[in-house]
């Protein structure tokens, strides 16, 4: 052994291992725990997604929490449509034996009340708008898009709202929003592509006492990237996709395609099907398992109501 020489090389720890590009944007599947990483991974999620700044006046909802809100107002919206159905049923058959025989003229009254002649053998048309708001809802959705954006894509129960009336002296706020302003059962959400606009409304209602008013954490960006797609009406727009669209011109590698939609599905409907309800729940589940912090490995202890017996499961 020759003194002053040692044996292999002294910086082996200090070399870096050369990355493929080609892999740089794949992500291990694994669910190693808590660490470190996943935690400064949330943390870079959150601020490319939230505009967050210092001294907001208004409140936040999250995606999760508005996508709850809406599934529930969806389901008990179609639950009293059915037994409204059934009621409205029941009533036409009692009605049709308690209704007296249609007479074929007109009478003196029906004039001096300016009804007029007309046809009684014509049977009325009841038509039915199935692109009503909801009616019983503790939510406002305004939409502070452009029109022709709000038209292309929105959150189905939205109503647009055309900012430049925030600029008025005398009463800023439409029909709709004084219906909802400092209700304590009911509150109202702004949202946009990427919280551009709807932050400046929201601050603008919230300076002004509106006490119920909250901002959309993330918008339409956000529900792309998460992908509940059910909540949308149709194609996402590009803006919502500018880093995405970045790293493909600096990486010619990286694939991307806009998620969701391809063609607008029933742009003037306001209200979910019960099959748009139930792909949005299995969405949420996605959701709400991707990002929920979760261990490997945990142990609970599940006390029974008959013995003390305790029971260790393993997730």
């Amino acid at each position: 052994m020759v003194s002053g020489h040692a044996i292999g090389d002294s910086k082996i720890f200090a070399k870096k291992v050369p990355r493929n590009p080609r892999f740089e944007n794949v992500e291990s599947r694994l669910n190693t725990g808590c660490s470190m990483t996943r935690y400064m991974k949330k943390i870079e999620d959150a601020q490319s997604n939230f505009k967050v700044k210092p001294n907001e006046t208004f409140k936040r909802i999250t995606l999760r929490h508005l996508a709850e809100l809406t599934i529930q107002v969806a389901e008990q919206e179609l639950i009293s449509d059915r037994l409204c159905d059934s009621v409205i049923s029941d009533n036409e058959k009692q009605v049709d034996y308690l209704q007296p025989p249609k007479r074929s003229y007109t009478t003196l009254s029906d004039v001096i009340s300016g009804t007029g002649a007309k046809n009684l053998n014509d049977a009325e048309i009841i038509k039915t708008d199935d692109t009503s708001k909801y009616i019983n809802s503790p939510l406002l959705l305004l939409d502070c898009q452009t029109e022709d954006m709000f038209n292309k894509c929105h959150i189905r129960s939205a109503v647009h709202l055309d900012t430049s009336i925030l600029s008025r002296t005398m009463n800023p706020y439409t029909q709709e929003m004084r219906d909802f302003m400092d209700r304590p059962d009911k509150i109202i959400v702004v949202y946009d592509e990427n919280e551009e606009t709807s932050y400046k409304v929201a601050t603008f209602l919230s300076e002004r006492n509106i006490s119920n008013v909250f901002l959309l954490s993330g918008g339409l960006k956000l529900i792309a990237k998460r992908g509940l797609h059910e909540l949308v009406t149709g194609p996402y727009p590009k803006v919502c996709f500018r880093e995405e669209f970045l790293k493909k011109e600096q990486n010619k590698f990286y694939k991307f395609a806009i998620p969701g939609h391809k063609f607008q599905v029933d742009n003037s409907r306001s209200k979910f099907t019960s099959d748009e309800i139930l792909k949005l729940k299995s969405q949420l589940n996605l959701y709400t398992e991707s990002i929920a912090p979760s261990t490997s490995r945990s142990t609970t202890t599940l006390k029974s109501s008959n013995s003390k017996t305790k029971v260790r499961s393993w997730r």
